[in-house]
């Protein structure tokens, strides 16, 4: 055996080891049986496997038929989460349990590492792959959901495979890279239907690598990955659902749920700038996001020649945050953009600190201190939101709380939470939006003395004097000491008595 692949060896099996050490951890630390959220989505999904393990392919289209006409079940996931489904299902078939769908998380999780390591093999070599994989194995947001039973992870793994065969398929354009895309990219549809909104970022590329860079890219080829994905979707849509119609009926509450009539959930926690993401990231892993950064910078301003696979990472990650930011934001589904962050640290770590240390045995000692360093801050920052803390989503605010940056016992009020967002849109000029979030507060709270006295002020900046004066009666009602209330309300008065 030459030296060279001795080295592979080594490092591939440090690597397996580590992923090891990671799953035992993780099997350590999963739930009691009655830890788990039977209320949330780890219930919805484990009854939706049930059904489908007593009635079998027949309950689809009972889930489709329960969830079209009972409200109640419309605030879970969608039965057009089938992949997920289905696979839960085989998993409760081993164990009825929720523990059965944590293992199946952890297997998902593990084979997501796996893919990632050959996958930074295939385009970096060893070292980085061996650096990377470790680090995508003790990722916290990662060990986080594969203790639950979410179908966070097996979105992860499949968007990632089909990320990974749309790079292989851009460097050397092989017919094995298009199917495995086509498979890929059609089951995490299947597993999360938000899925579909990535497909304009490959199509887009698509088009550019074949008619502006004239790589060799087959107009079949080209056609298949568009639009196979949505042709087998459809069609295992209409086998299992019952019909068409039944899609559409889905398809239009899931549509009417996240946009006009999002849930109070949502709404307080998945509510936020564009960048909450990284604040979330930073939170879970602050040296791998720092390194991430670092690196991206020194990329970006460098003058050497960019490397075509990590500009497809980033650029994913681009198009994620911009295709976020108009909708629920939530770290748990940002898994890829975790697995870019860790991608960038280890390239920090080994190209940065290969150019500014000459020492070979320096350099393998400020390798191995700076991942002993970032593995002890993410396996601590693990067990203090998931153990201590017990946190079963990790959104910014409940990570916030964790670490004591906000404080407080228990939720922020619904009705406080709308008042902020009227806040926000009278602060933006847009009045008529300002009213809407207000009285969304009133209808909790009826005797909410601040959110009618902004409806006075939104309709005073509208020249409403009527309806200004009948919401600042209101909130003089309420409240007889609000003076601010009380100004407004003369305000009004005054401006309708001169006319104007």
């Amino acid at each position: 055996m030459n030296s060279i692949m001795k080295k592979d060896l080594t490092l591939s099996t440090l690597f397996f080891v580590a992923l090891m050490i990671s799953s035992i951890s993780i099997i350590l630390s999963f739930p009691a049986e009655n830890g788990y959220m039977t209320t949330a989505d780890e219930g919805a999904y484990f009854r939706q496997a049930q059904k489908i393990n007593e009635q079998g392919w027949s309950g689809f289209e009972a889930l489709a038929n329960d969830y079209i006409k009972n409200p109640d079940s419309q605030v879970y996931p969608s039965p057009v989460r089938i992949g997920y489904i289905m696979l839960a299902s085989i998993a409760l078939k081993f164990s009825n349990s929720f523990h059965a769908l944590s293992t199946l998380s952890l297997l998902l999780f593990v084979l997501q590492a796996i893919a990632s390591f050959f996958f930074l093999r295939r385009h970096w070599g060893i070292y980085i792959a061996t650096i990377g994989g470790i680090l995508i194995c003790f990722s916290p947001l990662g060990w986080s959901l594969a203790r639950r039973a979410l179908s966070d992870p097996a979105s992860y793994l499949f968007l990632s495979l089909t990320l990974f065969a749309f790079i292989d398929y851009i460097r050397w354009n092989r017919v094995r890279d298009v199917i495995l895309f086509i498979i890929s990219f059609s089951f995490s549809i299947l597993i999360k239907e938000s899925a579909v909104l990535f497909l304009p970022f490959f199509a887009i590329l698509l088009c550019v690598y074949k008619f502006y860079y004239e790589k060799n890219i087959k107009i079949l080829s080209l056609g298949l990955m568009i639009i196979g994905p949505l042709i087998i979707c459809t069609i295992l849509y209409v086998f299992t659902l019952g019909s068409i119609g039944n899609i559409i009926q889905i398809a239009e509450i899931i549509n009417n749920l996240a946009v006009t009539h999002p849930q109070p959930y949502v709404i307080r926690y998945h509510s936020g700038p564009w960048y909450q993401i990284f604040i979330d990231l930073f939170m879970i892993s602050p040296f791998v996001s720092i390194f991430c950064l670092m690196y991206v910078g020194y990329y970006f301003i460098g003058t050497e020649r960019k490397n075509e696979q990590l500009n497809l990472l980033l650029l994913f990650g681009i198009y994620f945050i911009i295709l976020y930011s108009s909708l629920p934001k939530n770290v748990r589904w940002a898994q890829t953009i975790d697995m870019t962050y860790r991608i960038c640290a280890a390239l920090f770590i080994v190209d940065v600190a290969g150019k500014i240390i000459s020492s070979v045995n320096l350099k393998k000692a400020v390798t191995i201190f700076t991942m002993l360093l970032i593995l002890a801050v993410d396996v601590k920052a693990y067990y203090n939101d998931n153990i201590t803390y017990d946190i079963y989503d990790p959104t910014c605010y409940n990570l916030l709380q964790a670490r004591h940056i906000i404080f407080g016992v228990g939720e922020v009020p619904l009705e406080q939470t709308y008042l902020t967002w009227s806040y926000y849109y009278y602060s933006k000029g847009n009045f008529q939006k300002c009213i809407e979030e207000a009285q969304k507060a009133i209808s909790i709270n009826p005797n909410f003395a601040a959110a009618y006295n902004n409806i006075c002020s939104a309709y005073n900046n509208l020249k409403d004097w009527d309806h200004a004066i009948e919401a600042g009666k209101r909130a003089v009602e309420v409240d007889p000491n609000n003076q601010l209330a009380r100004n407004n309300l003369n305000w009004a008065i005054s401006q309708k008595a001169s006319g104007k």
